[in-house]
Parts: structure tokens; C-alpha cells; sequence
């Protein structure tokens, strides 16, 4: 089988191998980020609005947001 899938065959599965590996590394440094409010710049108005919410209702619309780190 190996003969009639030829070297480039063999340079797909290769480089799908590495891809996947290299993305599964990445994978390892996703974090999440719970805080909605460090994501939002200071003194929009869904800033205002979400602390309407947790003083007004005493709920919190939170949820979780992937993000990736500046390498910094």
C-alpha cells in the first residue's frame, strides 16, 4: 500500500501531524478571562449598564471569554 501512496501522500499525513500537535500546544495556553469588565475599556456604556445590573437586580450577566495572551 505504502508503494501505490507515494512520498507526497506520506508529506500530507506528516505535515497534519505536525499541524495538529502545534495547535494542541497552543491550546495549552488558552485562558479565560471571567471578569467581562477587564475586557471593556473603562466608560463605555455597556460598562455603565452592567453596573446598573448588579446594583439595581442584584444579578450578574457574567460568563466566561476565551482569550490569548500577548506573550508579554
Amino acid at each position: 500500500m505504502s508503494e501505490s501512496y507515494g512520498r507526497t501522500g506520506w508529506f500530507g499525513v506528516g505535515a497534519a501531524i505536525l499541524i495538529t500537535a502545534f495547535l494542541g500546544y497552543q491550546a495549552t495556553k488558552l485562558k479565560f478571562e471571567y471578569d467581562m469588565l477587564s475586557l471593556e475599556p473603562k466608560g463605555m456604556p455597556s460598562v455603565k449598564l452592567y453596573h446598573e445590573l448588579l446594583d439595581g437586580f442584584d444579578m450578574s450577566p457574567d460568563y466566561a471569554m476565551a482569550r490569548m495572551g500577548s506573550g508579554r
